[in-house]
């Protein structure tokens, strides 16, 4: 399983942005699952959690063996080595498996190079794609339920994705215990004309996957053939587009044959608090947002 991580918290300069670029385009493990490779693909914005998020993503996987994450980590170059917040996993063998594409974070774009730049790590020997942000946490033996729950989706291109429920950051926070699934909808039009679309939490646990209309890019599960092939690829050239990202690769992803599922249950949670990491439009020089954005 090739693993992606990400994190990009939203700003009002990224809606402008997305509108600038519009204008212009006008659980248990199973026999069948065990000889699989999943790679979950993330990329990092200076986020605090990277690194307890990577070391859940492991910890808890059924076969951590099968899980090759990359990381695209945007850090300050200047200030030495990222160590601070993404340090190496206390398990050199773990560690291995995780491959790390460091950017300053001057040169930081946005969440779409960002994906891009970790997709272009995919390998042949990849069976699963599972791309996250990186301030996530993980039911046990997410890898197996993820494998066979894709497995049992009337569709040829399924993939799993949802707006995970949350956790709280700090010691000893436990994980909700509540694993009913949210189901991707649209929410309302902004200020700017946008849709918007928000996570609904279904009343009971479905059999099955259930269809969404929508798809998320902090949790999307799918086979590797899917990117690998270049059918639906990502867009490196979209830069500081945050919201509208989704909105662009669902319909990429739909047109090319793709259908959107939810999981009978919440298989990963989210951070939503935005208070402990700094996000790219706090750094970012203004007079370069303004010329990317044109």
């Amino acid at each position: 399983i090739f693993v992606s991580v990400a994190a990009y918290p939203p700003s009002r300069a990224e809606r402008l942005a997305f509108l600038n670029l519009a204008r212009a385009f006008s659980a248990g493990d199973d026999d069948d699952a065990a000889a699989t490779d999943v790679r979950p693909r993330a990329r990092r914005y200076r986020d605090p959690e990277a690194e307890a998020t990577l070391a859940d993503l492991f910890e808890t996987a059924a076969r951590p063996g099968r899980i090759r994450a990359c990381v695209v980590q945007q850090y300050d170059c200047e200030a030495g080595a990222d160590d601070a917040l993404v340090g190496r996993l206390k398990d050199p063998d773990v560690e291995k498996r995780v491959e790390r594409v460091r950017v300053d974070f001057r040169d930081a774009a946005g969440p779409c190079p960002a994906r891009a730049a970790a997709l272009a790590r995919l390998g042949d020997h990849d069976d699963y794609v599972l791309q996250i942000d990186s301030h996530a946490r993980f039911r046990r033996n997410w890898d197996a339920y993820l494998i066979r729950t894709l497995g049992e989706c009337p569709a040829r291109n399924p993939i799993l994705t949802a707006y995970p429920a949350g956790y709280h950051a700090g010691a000893g926070s436990a994980l909700p215990k509540d694993h009913r699934p949210t189901l991707l909808v649209p929410s309302k039009f902004d200020e700017h004309g946008a849709l918007r679309l928000k996570g609904r939490r279904l009343a009971a646990i479905p059999k099955t996957p259930t269809p969404s209309p929508l798809w998320c890019a902090g949790f999307s599960f799918s086979r590797a053939a899917l990117w690998r092939e270049g059918a639906v690829p990502y867009d490196g050239s979209l830069r500081h587009l945050f919201f509208g990202e989704e909105l662009i690769q669902a319909a990429r992803l739909f047109t090319s044959g793709c259908d959107f599922f939810a999981p009978p249950e919440q298989v990963l949670f989210h951070l939503w608090e935005r208070g402990g990491r700094r996000t790219i439009f706090q750094d970012a020089d203004a007079g370069t947002r303004a010329s990317d954005a044109a």
